[in-house]
């Protein structure tokens, strides 16, 4: 079986879709599976940097290249012949040329929702096309799945397969780990440390809030983002504002990330739209409690499951003295709540497990 997975670009800074594509092409190599990964816009970067899969870059830079991009990608599906086309990217052209190839099926990825009512004639039509292009549809959660459905998809022809993690790099970390890890990015060895992960994007992150959570909490708290955004510097000066920014480290974009999850006390998720959360299951798999606000999307599903400290509402107060009641409690508890929150994740959120549904799709489709 030949198999092409097709991302926007090679960049950890794009969020949780490409790097799916990469993890899932990099199993599938061993299971006789013939993939290729193409990143529609730029060159050679970061997220395909030490993974074991064949890559290849379109070079294009925006949509005003569209055409070289659909010339280039048509080329390359007609020199590779795969049987399948598994779309992560979202992007009208490269939907295009798929629609065209009528010799693989294709697959689309629901990493984010189909469009609400109110978006844009173009955002509405972008969406039409894939829906119309996609043999076969997967969701990675339950709210992406019933978006989609909502917008036309039939449901016999989508299910739900959740993002994994991969248990040997996410581990529980040892005291040795976690004072190389605070020393490595350059954290107080004594201090409690409280963790966001994700783009500085205040309205789809709130990161903001995470920043007002730590002004809630004691001076032994300090506070690690890692990620970066437009909304960097407005966040910096929300910081300075509450008199917190002595106390908060921006690390940019760390790579590896396990440095983050190991260095840290808690991750607290703030955000307002989460279709599945890849980082909350790299945490749990390390052993961190959350904390964090429903939001629109899988995420709660996940907070839920993993017993999270959560509020009704976006009550940074609340949340922030349920942080502080919650490392009361014996340290023996809290390292049999992080042994279970890995056991979570071995049991249901395995990129082994993942691949398998998803090579079960392929199969069936073909």
């Amino acid at each position: 079986m030949k198999v092409v997975h097709i991302c926007q670009r090679d960049s950890l800074a794009e969020g949780g879709a490409a790097k799916v594509a990469v993890e899932l092409a990099q199993r599938m190599g061993n299971c006789e599976v013939e993939t290729k990964v193409i990143f529609a816009y730029g060159n050679q970067g970061d997220l395909s940097a030490g993974a074991d899969i064949t890559s290849i870059w379109l070079g294009i830079s925006s949509n005003r290249e569209a055409l070289t991009g659909m010339l280039r990608l048509w080329k390359t599906l007609k020199s590779f012949e795969p049987d399948i086309i598994h779309h992560h990217d979202g992007l009208s052209w490269t939907h295009l040329v798929s629609k065209l190839y009528s010799s693989a099926k294709k697959i689309g990825h629901a990493h984010f929702n189909a469009p609400q009512a109110y978006a844009s004639a173009k955002v509405r039509w972008a969406r039409k096309l894939q829906i119309s292009t996609y043999d076969y549809l997967i969701a990675v959660s339950k709210f992406t799945l019933d978006a989609w459905t909502k917008a036309g998809f039939p449901a016999s022809s989508s299910s739900v397969v959740p993002n994994g993690v991969d248990e040997s790099e996410f581990t529980l970390p040892t005291e040795t780990q976690r004072k190389t890890a605070r020393k490595t990015l350059g954290l107080p060895s004594g201090a409690k440390i409280a963790l966001s992960v994700g783009r500085l994007h205040v309205r789809m992150k709130g990161t903001d809030d995470f920043i007002r959570i730590l002004s809630e909490l004691d001076e032994q708290w300090h506070g690690v983002i890692a990620g970066v955004g437009a909304d960097e510097k407005m966040l910096k000066t929300l910081a300075g504002t509450l008199g917190v920014e002595h106390r908060l480290h921006f690390c940019g974009l760390v790579d590896p990330v396990i440095s983050c999850y190991h260095a840290a006390d808690i991750l607290v998720v703030t955000s307002h739209f989460e279709p599945f959360g890849l980082m909350v299951i790299e945490a749990l798999s390390c052993g961190l409690p959350l904390a964090g606000f429903p939001c629109e999307g899988g995420a709660t599903d996940l907070l839920s499951e993993a017993e999270a400290l959560t509020t009704d509402h976006r009550d940074t107060a609340d949340l922030s003295l349920k942080i502080s009641e919650y490392f009361k409690l014996d340290p023996a508890v809290r390292r049999r709540d992080a042994e279970n929150r890995r056991k979570l994740v071995e049991a249901n959120y395995s990129w082994a497990k993942s691949t398998a549904s998803n090579l079960k799709i392929y199969k069936e489709a073909l």
